[in-house]
């Protein structure tokens, strides 16, 4: 008992914070307050909206979550890290996934809704784009100046212009550090943002998925060795679009036949990826040069590729994922991937110090601290985040949110045309 104390109070915030997460739990239990957790979260969907694909997001950014604490902190997590072993390495693949993700949403929405060019859709789009991602990293970036030393440790750049750069998302390609580590991807997906009505309203439609798909292969067959993960993450944007419009320019694969095929090619594939870049298909043909290092596979695009491709279309796997803990997951994903920095330095100071995230320097320290256990990683840590995450939803995603401006009302053919892009799903 005295150890189990001792645990806990050597993180007293992610104590703190796991105590209310397992108190809401117990509270769930009672009919009043899980009516009242219903309808707050799970009482407003719509028949074009793909619920699985929640649940993949809010993976994802789990997946993020465990990653970076393993990575950052190592070694003091290493027992649960050789414990679950392959968890740590799938997390670094969720990037990606994320990025698949939005471009497949992005796309669907903006080639129905707000397909024809005019100085109204435009302005809707980036509107909802803006209420949806700025104010949240608002939130984060000042957090960042309170709490981290990050602007004021670089001797070659001044910190007022790098705390401008960041405000501004100015950071998009090449920078070699940020305020929130993990904005780097935020800045690549806001630049897809800003170039896929370009894409949309500038590819006639017969062409359309030829010219991705052109894109994609030059990318892949040309970007040799550059070394840039940003430039690397356009190539999945490109997955994601093409996952949407393959089913939508040949219909025969929209049917559960089809749709079960494809998640179960996409879970094979992902499992061969499992074993690293050396058995990559692209890599094995020598079209793509990737480092042991590198997890961004072109395998792990096509494996998800296929899965976004199937998922709308196989409602046994759709409903499995749809389950109300990962739907919750999905929706405070984006405040869970911003966050958790944050809230891991706020638990280890020594990740104040970002410049020496997941490097020599930090693992010496964390080296000389005591091991935590595998019940202190699951049990208070991991879940101390989804309470700060779901009110950073309630009271900062979801009221911005609502300020945007409202899509023009859809067709009965729009209407149909999203709804058969995963009917019941």
């Amino acid at each position: 008992m005295i150890y189990f104390l001792e645990m806990l109070n050597a993180k007293p915030l992610a104590a703190f914070s796991a105590m209310v997460f397992w108190l809401g739990i117990v509270l769930l239990f009672h009919p009043r307050f899980r009516q009242g957790f219903n309808s707050t979260f799970f009482s407003k969907t719509t028949a074009t909206h793909i619920q699985s694909f929640d649940a993949l997001r809010g993976l994802a950014a789990l997946g993020v979550f465990l990653g970076h604490i393993f990575h950052w902190s190592y070694p003091i997590f290493q027992d649960a890290q050789f414990s679950f072993n392959a968890l740590a390495y799938i997390s670094n693949k969720a990037v990606p996934v994320f990025v698949m993700l939005s471009a497949y949403l992005i796309y669907r929405q903006l080639s129905v809704s707000y397909f024809e060019p005019s100085i109204q859709n435009v302005r809707r789009y980036f509107s909802r784009r803006f209420f949806r991602i700025y104010p949240l990293y608002f939130f984060s970036f000042i957090l960042f100046c309170v709490f981290s030393d990050t602007y004021y440790l670089r001797e070659d750049i001044k910190p007022f212009s790098f705390m401008m750069s960041d405000l501004l998302m100015f950071r998009v390609f090449g920078a070699s550090v940020y305020g929130n580590p993990v904005t780097w991807s935020l800045y690549v997906e806001v630049f897809f943002y800003l170039v896929v009505p370009l894409i949309v309203w500038g590819i006639p439609r017969k062409m359309f998925l030829g010219a991705i798909t052109v894109s994609f292969l030059a990318l892949v067959i040309g970007d040799q060795g550059s070394g840039s993960k940003e430039f690397w993450l356009i190539k999945y944007f490109l997955l994601g679009i093409m996952a949407f419009e393959l089913p939508r320019k040949y219909l025969f694969l929209q049917s559960s036949f089809f749709g079960y095929s494809f998640v179960a090619m996409g879970a094979v594939f992902f499992l061969f990826d499992l074993n690293g870049p050396a058995c990559d298909i692209f890599n094995r043909l020598h079209l793509v040069s990737q480092s042991p290092g590198n997890f961004y596979t072109i395998g792990l695009g096509l494996s998800f590729g296929f899965m976004l491709i199937g998922l709308p279309y196989a409602p046994i796997v759709a409903r499995l994922l749809s389950i109300k803990p990962l739907l919750l997951l999905g929706l405070i994903s984006y405040s869970l991937y911003l966050l958790h920095p944050i809230y891991l330095m706020l638990n280890f100071p020594e990740l104040q110090d970002t410049l020496h995230f997941g490097g020599k320097v930090l693992s010496q320290q964390f080296a000389m601290q005591q091991p935590l256990p595998n019940w202190y990683f699951w049990g208070v840590l991991m879940v101390g985040l989804i309470p700060w995450a779901t009110l950073s939803y309630l009271f900062i995603e979801r009221p911005f949110f609502r300020l945007n401006p409202k899509t023009a009302p859809l067709t009965y053919n729009d209407k149909e045309k999203l709804t058969s892009m995963g009917r019941g799903c």
